[in-house]
């Protein structure tokens, strides 16, 4: 908790270099990554180290003690609240590992996501679709005739991973009444 606290106090020095407001309001803060990464990677328990680490480079700017805890507190369940939170709803320290975490991750912070356009539409709208994108299929076209569709169709009743299709547009509502 010591080597945080100390990380968080340096992070903190470095951040306020860039004061927006009269030493004590920074644009960027990097002690908030920090102790979020910390407590995430080493669990909960390290909180002691943000709090001291927080309450240390508050009071040392001239805050005066009381104010210096009040913010300190803040900066502690910020840190962990976000650990919680990554934790419970964004897969904890493998958020980054599926493409669906880092989604999640994302909308969980508040950051708009789009799908770029790219080499393959299929893999764009993939990105964006919802869908468990970790494993999928690429079916390409299914078969114009009906019943060599429906067959098809019948082969990957089945398959669990996220199936893609392309479809014309002229057999998009007979492709979706098959698929229904």
């Amino acid at each position: 908790a010591l080597v945080l606290a100390t990380i968080y106090f340096l992070a903190a020095r470095l951040g306020l270099r860039l004061e927006a407001i009269s030493g004590v309001a920074s644009p960027v803060w990097p002690p908030t990554g920090i102790s979020l990464a910390a407590l995430l990677i080493f669990g909960p328990k390290l909180w002691p180290g943000v709090a001291l680490g927080a309450l240390v480079a508050n009071a040392s700017v001239g805050e005066p003690l009381a104010v210096a805890f009040a913010i300190a507190t803040g900066n502690t369940l910020e840190a962990l609240v976000g650990a919680w939170l990554v934790n419970r709803f964004a897969g904890g320290t493998n958020v980054f590992d599926r493409p669906q975490g880092v989604f999640k991750f994302a909308l969980a912070a508040g950051i708009s996501v789009v799908a770029v356009p790219g080499p393959c539409a299929a893999v764009a709208a993939l990105s964006v679709a919802g869908l468990p994108s970790d494993r999928f299929v690429f079916e390409g076209f299914l078969p114009a005739r009906q019943a060599a569709r429906e067959a098809r169709l019948a082969e990957l009743g089945t398959e669990p991973r996220t199936l893609i299709f392309y479809e014309s547009p002229r057999r998009i509502l007979d492709t979706l009444r098959d698929l229904a």
